[in-house]
């Protein structure tokens, strides 16, 4: 090993190109790939077809083993697998966001990804007295704050400050 401080910061490489034998002509693309495929089949992960094949660019690795799927024990489970399968049975039946996650218990927004696929429920148009209440009840916190503040001033005009109460001399 060299004291050579320029050398000792070098980047180190793997052997060969890093690219299979691709850019040294010594293999092809469809032998590169029949053996990443090979590879694939007894199980090994993309990290070990990447170090045995000496493949580093990644993009090269996607394209070798393009439709090929990961080995089974490669897949880990989703931890909501169950609520997605119930949730999507529940769109199916006709039922909103918001009651699906009355009863699952979990967010619109995970619902949202889980079912947006699926179409829309039919929903009856509202009658005038229905869309009315639905407005009255958006408006009831609005106005409830605007009466308090309402308040707050007619009592704060009314309370004698105590500039008004001077006697001029």
């Amino acid at each position: 090993m060299s004291n050579d401080p320029v050398a000792m910061n070098a980047p180190r490489r793997r052997d060969g190109d890093s690219m299979g034998g691709l850019l040294d002509g010594s293999t092809t693309f469809e032998e590169l790939r029949e053996r990443a495929i090979a590879l694939r089949k007894e199980g090994m992960s993309r990290r070990q077809i990447r170090d045995r094949l000496k493949v580093s660019n990644n993009d090269i690795l996607n394209r070798l083993l393009e439709g090929e799927p990961p080995p089974e024990w490669t897949r880990r489970p989703n931890a909501k697998d169950d609520l997605r399968a119930r949730a999507r049975e529940m769109r199916l039946r006709g039922m909103t966001y918001d009651r699906i996650q009355l009863e699952l218990g979990c967010s619109k927004s995970s619902i949202s990804l889980w079912v947006r696929d699926l179409p829309k429920p039919d929903r009856p148009p509202r009658t005038r007295e229905e869309a009315s209440a639905i407005a009255q009840r958006g408006w009831e916190a609005t106005l409830r704050q605007r009466e308090i503040e309402r308040q707050r001033t007619k009592l704060a005009a009314a309370k004698p400050s105590s500039s008004s109460t001077a006697t001029p001399t």
